[in-house]
């Protein structure tokens, strides 16, 4: 197989994948949410955010890992590929284990994390030791996972992952549906069990590949470890400032408003969320494709580039807000209920100004990125994000769960923007020349997009899915429309139809 059919085979699983993940969360979690009620949950959701922040656990050596094993790959340097093997397998195992303390130890005090509710749940200490379990594993795991990336086989790992997501989820309907008690230990063991069954078959594919060394003690190296501790530290920094950001607001709202109370914030993060990840998917390619424009020395080239590639990423990115405005609540009412559609009305509403902060600086992290530059504004987001947790928790006693949304909001907000000017500013450009070349274009179509969706509302109500999809299909219809009459310039216009006329012919 051809590298050029190996990258697009990957892509390919990769958005499946994704695809996938959404299908499951769709189907199962209205019906998870029934059969364990508000509080349990927002327990759930909560330990899945503690399962976040242990991924700080991993100080950057994964994604150091996959770039020295696709360079000893290339080189075709087995001593030096399983230096890195060997190395890392140690340094996990031992993050795992303590993970796996830190797990064990709020198995014994719940109410740690999450206050006096949390230990009402039947047999809440259970699942910390079980996911206490779980990490003794997971951790290692991830060594086998970066050597599978760092040799190209993407589709191994995501296809593996559709499949035990597919099976997980066929076994829990299963369970809810002819059960029904004690659902989220029964989910908990799943998902330990998912885990073994991932690390026994990752393992076995690597070891059954040739050109993969052995895993050996006398192949650690402290030099190693170094190069990679190194490397994976430029990372750490916007991780942990993403986890600081994202992964404490479960925890906040748990001990400010109460636990119950998370399911109101988790339903219309989700939906955010996978915006963002559509956004994120379409733009992940263009970081190697700066960074190969800056390797030629163009800045000319690296500026124009960076704004035409922003311009049509933010095309795509700016209809998401004005979807999710019109229809999140409705899309709410229709999935989950009356109830949790009323009680996140303003969560989503905020959670969509804060999607708009980040179709404004669609692509300005990549090109820093791609030029190095982008060590002051990782240091800034971890200060924003470590100023959301004392904001989150006065606004939270103040306004609620929508205060605490507000607190993520305004960092979000201010981030972005500040990642912006740095961005500008690499490439001696001010913000409103920016502005100009991108997101003004687009600011007709999206009004006159928003206006069609409001006067569709008021004449016709939504009362199923087939109603909310002819609704979103019209706008965004129109969206294309008005886009390509708007702001498309002539130029642009006459390429494209140059391009598509000759594919046809072809």
């Amino acid at each position: 197989m051809t590298s050029q059919r190996i990258v697009f085979f990957n892509s390919l699983s990769g958005t499946a994948l994704y695809v996938v993940n959404i299908a499951v969360v769709f189907i199962l979690s209205p019906i998870l949410l029934r059969a364990l009620g508000n509080s349990a949950y927002g327990l759930w959701e909560l330990i899945m955010s503690v399962v976040g922040y242990m991924g700080l656990l991993d100080l950057g050596i994964g994604s150091a890992m996959v770039r020295y094993v696709a360079v000893a790959d290339g080189k075709g340097d087995r001593d030096d590929m399983a230096k890195t093997m060997a190395t890392s397998l140690v340094f996990f195992a031992a993050m795992g284990m303590v993970a796996s303390a830190i797990f064990a130890v709020l198995g014994f005090y719940p109410g740690l994390l999450a206050g006096g509710e949390a230990i009402q749940i039947a047999g809440v200490q259970y699942l910390f030791y079980l996911f206490a379990v779980n990490a003794l594993f997971l951790f290692p795991m991830q060594v086998f996972l970066a050597t599978l990336l760092g040799i190209q086989c993407h589709y191994f790992i995501n296809f593996s992952r559709m499949l035990f997501a597919i099976i997980k989820s066929i076994i829990t309907y299963w369970y809810i549906t002819t059960r029904g008690e004690h659902v989220l230990l029964f989910i908990s063991v799943v998902e330990l069990t998912a885990t073994l069954l991932s690390f026994f078959v990752f393992y076995v594919f690597l070891y059954a590949k040739k050109e993969i060394p052995g895993f050996s003690l006398h192949s650690i190296s402290r030099e190693k470890f170094k190069d990679l501790f190194v490397f994976g530290s430029k990372n750490l920094v916007m991780m942990a400032a993403s986890r600081l950001q994202n992964q404490s607001v479960p925890i906040i709202i748990a001990n400010v408003v109460g636990v119950s109370s998370i399911v109101y914030y988790a339903f219309p993060n989700r939906l955010v969320d996978y915006a963002k990840g559509f956004a994120s998917a379409i733009g992940t390619p263009l970081t190697p494709y700066f960074s190969s424009v800056v390797g030629r020395g163009r800045s000319s080239e690296l500026r124009n580039t960076w704004l035409q590639t922003t311009f049509v990423l933010q095309a795509i990115m700016f209809i998401m807000p004005v979807v999710l405005w019109q229809y999140g609540e409705v899309f709410l009412r229709l999935w989950i209920g009356l109830e949790y559609a009323e009680a996140g009305r303003w969560v989503i509403k905020l959670l969509v100004i804060g999607l708009v902060a980040d179709a404004l600086a669609a692509n300005s992290f990549r090109l820093l990125t791609a030029q190095a530059s982008h060590g002051k504004v990782a240091v800034l987001w971890l200060i924003l994000a470590a100023l959301s947790i004392p904001t989150g928790v006065l606004c939270g006693k103040i306004w609620g769960i929508e205060g605490v949304t507000l607190a993520v909001v305004l960092v979000s907000v201010v981030g972005k923007l500040a990642t912006v000017m740095f961005a500008c500013a690499s490439l001696n450009i001010t913000q409103v020349e920016y502005f100009r070349a991108t997101c003004m274009k687009l600011i007709l179509p999206l009004v006159m997009s928003a206006g069609c969706s409001a006067l569709l509302l008021q004449f016709y109500t939504i009362t199923s899915y087939f109603d909310l999809i002819c609704h979103v299909a019209l706008v965004c219809s129109l969206y294309c429309l008005l886009f390509w009459m708007f702001s498309v310039d002539a130029v642009m216009k006459k390429t494209v139809l140059k391009k598509l006329s000759y594919k046809f012919k072809k």
